[in-house]
């Protein structure tokens, strides 16, 4: 062997271990860093587009987490104490009972109830508070006055809860060992039952002591207070929830003549130890745990519910660790389990925005990656000629991925970290991103390279090189064949599951892939249609005049490629898709906002006449009904009978009736009908529901009310009515008819008011009862979860129309070379220079226009696929789901805002290229 041979031949593994190396990852620095330099522009792009997406895979999780927790947060608010979990327990002696607790008991469970709570309970809840409450006692003025009122007192313990929300304005607080039960009262109750301070009361005798002497106190108050906050009829504050008349006074006729008032007296412990024996049964013990709504998450919702459902069930934790005879009760569980499908419809909602929108942003980074490999597809095709190796190609791809991925993501992370710390609730679509930016590149790399110097040998045969391509053109189709029907799948599953399997706490997988497998689906029936409308649109091109039109046919035909048409489909759907979502809600929040009021505005409440006739004569009123209503009334045709609500309406209702929306209330026809029916004596005409009229004989019938049995005659039938705030089926008549048959006077409850100046007009009755339209409009559109999902919607729409341009924009640009070297070719054929455009219209048009007829077929199929299963109606608020709306003006803006992008990327290529060379275009061709 010869010197030269032996110097090349590898001596020992370890110098092979080298020379394996270097080829893997020799000059590897150097040629990232030349290619970095060179496609700065490109890459400071690609970084760009990684950290808006990492930014929007980091923040729109926790929007959605957000929205939710927002939402449980507003439920627990919007059912006050009704919520608090109340432990309740006989206050006595238990010598008396066994089930009876001393006070000193209870009061030290109150002091330890928020360390034996349940975990989640006790993470939400806040402080206890306890209160006691005797049954009544008769008090007797020691001073008699004839004109103050008999009083009947509870006595309630005043602990340390109450004396922190009592202000003392006349006197002093109870003090021990006074001898006699010492009591505080509100100002309302002293008003009421003509006390002040030092009015000495005994109670009424109610047993007997040890030596056979009537059991009786004296009672005498030493103090009235008010509240240190205001207290409301619809509100209470803990300390006063259980203490019904503390602060509002019960008053009533007695029984022996004479008005009587019921009030609380207030009492530290030794007084109500000299309470007790008077009593004739155990006071009333409860320890209300209020719920703190400022520390509810969704999840917790779900926590809070399973465990107050332990506690009323057995008694729980609280039970276990205590001594006293207990029941815990709440209504937190029934109040709160409506929120869960709501939770979950906005959930849905949003997942169908989120998966379009990172839909979007994968597509548009492996098509920019794409772009960035072919520009560098002659480097790699002169390094597989030098000898480089598949995996060195993969080696140097991954180095540069990798870096550019640090940043992008490391920038995204930092502006979160800095902007919105907290944790982040799901991971995925960060991987997601990761794996992409990190992968993709050099993914398409190694395709690249290994296309251009495969090595692989063509058959000679003909017939055989066909039979390759027949073989790979029905993979092709077996491959495009098994997206749409999984995306059939998906679309079915979600329709027949609904949202059964949605949760709060997450992105519903089958539900996020459905809407983007659909958008694929269409994609590729759009791939396979488009060439055949090129083909005939290039022919006719071809046979204009010059050579700008074959070429400008040519490039038409090559302009199609599957991820810029995909990412354009997906923006395009995600627009279309999410703006229709929106409309519809918004709609069907108008339309249910009818089926909840009524009308513009409801009085509830006792109507009089006088009070319509002044409603009725109100600036911009202009219609009036008074009706009244009942339910259950039994329907009874002999051989079969229902339940329905009458509503009784006055001649004003027909007006007001042709004022709704088709379905409110009968149509103007059945209301004619009824208004000019006669009936025989003692019967009264009226209208029945269709649902109601084929489930009794509508020929003999009659309506009962209690005792009262009131024969009626069908004079019609009609469909919907006022199911948004009674319950159906109905059945209308007139409310003077009814009256006539009735024993006891029939009085309208209800006033519906028409016109720009119904609110008004119904706020000026007093002591009544109103709703507005526009206030149930306002106060639904308010809600978290449904202020969320149109922000999720509008954010995704914003984003992925800005990833359409850039990669519309990027599209462009990859083909700007090729233009620009066609257009050299014609200039030298003598065609001017401003045919540019021409040749990039020809390239941009087939993109355009398949993305617009996809993306808005896949937007409206996904809206009319899965929206079923998006619970719409559940946010909207009405008795039903809202019809989907397809508003054509949303379309006419897509197709706007596209032309407009698809103007302006023709611009900039136009003027990018205006200085081109023809002689220096064809000279360098690829070489740059």
């Amino acid at each position: 062997m010869s010197t030269a041979e032996r110097r090349l031949r590898p001596s020992s593994a370890r110098s092979r271990w080298a020379s394996a190396r270097r080829s893997l990852v020799g000059a590897a620095g150097l040629l990232v860093r030349r290619r970095a330099r060179r496609d700065a522009a490109l890459l400071a792009g690609w970084s760009a587009l990684l950290c808006i997406a990492a930014g929007l895979a980091l923040g729109v999780p926790r929007l959605v987490l957000d929205t939710v927790d927002r939402g449980s947060r507003a439920a627990v608010a919007e059912i006050g104490s009704d919520g608090d979990v109340i432990v309740r327990t006989r206050v006595g002696s238990p010598n008396a009972a066994p089930e009876n607790s001393s006070l000193a008991d209870v009061v030290a469970l109150a002091d330890e109830l928020p360390t034996i709570l349940p975990d989640g309970l006790a993470s939400v809840a806040g402080t206890p508070t306890l209160s006691v409450l005797s049954p009544d006692l008769r008090l007797t003025r020691i001073v008699a006055d004839p004109a103050a009122p008999r009083v009947d007192a509870q006595f309630g313990y005043l602990g340390p809860d109450q004396e922190s929300g009592l202000s003392i304005v006349e006197g002093r607080l109870p003090t021990a060992g006074a001898g006699e039960i010492e009591v505080v009262v509100s100002r309302a109750a002293a008003d009421a039952a003509s006390l002040s301070v030092d009015s000495v009361f005994r109670t009424a005798a109610t047993g007997a002591t040890a030596d056979g002497k009537p059991a009786t106190a004296a009672v005498r108050v030493v103090g009235i207070a008010t509240s240190t906050a205001p207290v409301s009829a619809d509100e209470c504050a803990s300390r006063w929830c259980d203490l019904p008349t503390m602060w509002e006074p019960l008053e009533q006729d007695s029984r022996a003549g004479g008005p009587t008032t019921g009030i609380t007296m207030l009492a530290g412990a030794d007084g109500l130890a000299l309470v007790q024996p008077l009593l004739l049964d155990a006071s009333a013990g409860s320890i209300r745990v209020p719920m703190v709504a400022e520390r509810f998450t969704s999840g917790l919702v779900a926590t809070v519910v399973a465990e107050t459902d332990v506690l009323e069930a057995t008694g729980g934790s609280v039970a276990t660790a205590s001594s006293v005879a207990l029941s815990v009760h709440s209504e937190f569980p029934d109040a709160l389990r409506g929120y869960e499908s709501r939770a979950a419809a906005s959930v849905a909602q949003m997942s169908l925005m989120i998966a379009g929108l990172f839909g979007a942003v994968l597509v548009v980074m492996l098509h920019l990656s794409g772009l960035l490999v072919r520009r560098r597809a002659a480097d790699l095709a002169l390094e597989r000629a030098r000898g480089a190796s598949l995996g060195s190609v993969v080696i140097r791809g991954l180095v540069e991925s990798a870096l550019l991925a640090v940043v992008g993501v490391g920038v995204a992370l930092a502006a979160v970290v800095l902007l919105a710390p907290g944790p982040l609730p799901d991971p995925v679509p960060l991987v997601a991103v990761a794996v992409v930016a990190v992968l993709a590149p050099p993914a398409q790399a190694l395709v690249v390279a290994r296309a251009v110097w495969s090595g692989r040998r063509q058959p000679a045969n003909r017939r055989d090189r066909q039979q390759l391509a027949g073989r790979a053109h029905a993979r092709r189709i077996v491959l495009e064949l098994a997206v749409v029907l999984v995306a059939v799948a998906a679309v079915v599953s979600v329709r027949s599951r609904g949202l059964v399997e949605a949760r709060t706490d997450g992105t519903d997988p089958l539900l996020a892939a459905a809407p983007l497998l659909l958008a694929a689906a269409v994609t590729l029936v759009v791939l396979r249609l488009q060439p055949v409308v090129v083909r005939a649109v290039a022919a006719l091109a071809s046979r204009s005049r010059g050579a700008v039109g074959i070429l400008a046919a040519a490039h038409a035909r090559r302009a199609l490629s599957l991820l810029p048409l995909l990412a354009l489909t997906v923006a395009v759907a995600l627009v279309v898709g999410g703006s229709l979502v929106v409309q519809t809600v918004s709609r069907g929040q108008d339309d249910a906002s009818w089926q909840r009021v009524g009308a513009d505005a409801r009085i509830d409440g006792a109507i009089d006449e006088a009070v319509a006739e002044r409603v009725r004569d109100s600036a911009g009123v202009t219609a009036v009904s008074a009706q009244y209503s009942e339910r259950p009334v039994e329907i009874d045709s002999g051989a079969a009978s229902a339940p329905a609500t009458v509503v009784a309406v006055d001649s004003g209702f027909a007006d007001l009736a042709a004022l709704l929306p088709d379905g409110a209330a009968p149509g103007r026809g059945a209301l004619g009908l009824l208004a000019a029916a006669s009936a025989p004596a003692g019967a009264v005409p009226v209208l029945v529901d269709e649902a109601l009229a084929t489930r009794i004989d509508v020929d003999d019938t009659v309506m009962v009310f209690d005792d009262q049995r009131v024969p009626v005659v069908v004079v019609g039938t009609f469909e919907g009515g006022p199911d948004g705030y009674l319950t159906g089926p109905f059945v209308y008549v007139g409310i003077d008819a009814l009256g006539a048959v009735l024993p006891d006077a029939v009085q309208a409850d209800t006033l519906l008011v028409m016109g720009e100046g119904a609110a008004d007009a119904a706020r000026s009755v007093d002591g009544a009862e109103v709703l507005t339209r526009t206030g149930w409009l306002a106060e639904r559109r308010a809600q978290p979860l449904v202020q969320g999902v149109e922000r999720m919607t509008w954010l995704a729409v914003g984003a992925v129309a800005l990833l359409a341009a850039l990669a519309l924009l990027t599209t462009v640009a990859a083909g700007g070379r090729s233009r620009s070297r066609s257009l050299s070719l014609l200039r030298t054929l003598g065609v001017q220079r401003g045919f540019g455009w021409i040749l990039a219209l020809a390239e941009l048009t087939p993109l355009v226009v398949a993305a617009l007829v996809g993306g808005a077929a896949a937007g409206v199929g996904i809206v009319v696929a899965v929206g079923p299963a998006l619970g719409l109606g559940i946010l909207a608020g009405g008795v039903s789901a809202p019809p989907l709306r397809i508003d054509v003006l949303t379309v006419v803006l897509v197709i706007a805002g596209s032309l407009v992008l698809s103007a302006a990327a023709i611009v900039v290529d136009v003027v990018a290229h205006r200085r081109d060379r023809p002689g220096e275009v064809l000279r360098v061709g690829e070489t740059e």
